[in-house]
């Protein structure tokens, strides 16, 4: 078939952003023939609106989920505005940053485990763990509150995001299992790291309403990460090809960290009440 000047391939550019089937039908007619024979045959196999819509939202997965994670982010924040003192224009800047610096984590976290620096296409989800308190302790004492109350609000939308993140791994088809011996089967820990998430984040937000939690969702988090993805790796590929990777030994720091965090706020707040109690005693003495 005699391929068409640019101005017919121009045309059917601007219809797959702008028009719809109606019009440009309406318009072909118009037309030479032969360009409106060759237009109409590439418009027969032009998908609707909804499909290029559903098209576009596949490839660009990453970006849809993130947004997601921005609105849950706000919504989130919204709840919390009165713990934290801050206002709704601040909240949406401080949802779009978080969501930016849980990004800009992953990837470097990622680059560095694999001593390249110059390649951000991969992501790690430890580099968000270990990453984002330290900005989280920089914007409390840059702001003047409270270091356990932002780490207690900002667990929720961190939990949320990853499995945001895990979730464009199912689509992208990365991340996989390792094939189940004697079948063509693998593993699901992409599946199984969202069942961990679905039964975590309802839990972090029921205590995330209580003000007595004194800076313990965010460990807490840690440590119950840290001892899931360090069973869930033995299931999973890995660069090494090797049962016990590098991701074992990030959960075991995940872990650990978790959990020596979570120990040191009991022993503090144990301290606190045995001194009250003493300083109770000696007045009514």
């Amino acid at each position: 078939m005699h391929k068409p000047d640019s101005t017919v391939w121009n045309l059917s550019f601007f219809y797959y952003f702008v028009t719809d089937r109606e019009i440009l039908l309406a318009f072909f007619l118009e037309m030479p023939y032969s360009k409106g024979v060759y237009i109409c045959l590439m418009w027969s196999r032009i998908p609707d609106r909804r499909s290029m819509c559903l098209l576009w939202i596949r490839e660009h997965s990453l970006i849809c989920l993130l947004a997601a994670a921005a609105v849950f982010t706000v919504l989130w924040l919204f709840l919390q505005r009165k713990r934290l003192n801050i206002r709704i224009p601040s909240i949406l800047i401080l949802s779009v940053l978080h969501v930016i610096l849980g990004v800009l984590c992953v990837k470097l976290f990622a680059a560095l485990e694999n001593f390249r620096m110059g390649d951000f296409q991969r992501m790690s989800l430890f580099g968000a763990v270990f990453g984002l308190p330290l900005f989280y302790w920089i914007g409390a004492k840059l702001t003047n509150r409270k270091v356990s109350d932002i780490f207690d609000v900002f667990v929720v939308p961190t939990v949320f995001t990853l499995a945001c993140a895990r979730v464009n791994c199912l689509l992208s088809g990365c991340c996989l299992g390792r094939i189940i011996s004697g079948t063509e089967h693998r593993w699901p820990t992409r599946e199984a790291e969202l069942v961990f998430y679905a039964i975590l984040l309802p839990i972090l937000i029921v205590s995330g309403k209580k003000r007595n939690t004194e800076g313990t969702l965010w460990p807490i988090y840690m440590a119950a990460y840290g001892a899931f993805r360090f069973f869930i790796e033995f299931f999973r590929e890995s660069a090494a090809n090797t049962l016990f990777h590098l991701s074992h030994i990030w959960a075991m720091v995940c872990f650990l960290i978790g959990l020596s965090v979570l120990l040191e706020i009991k022993l503090r707040r144990n301290r606190a009440s045995n001194e009250s109690h003493s300083i109770h005693r000696k007045k009514r003495s």
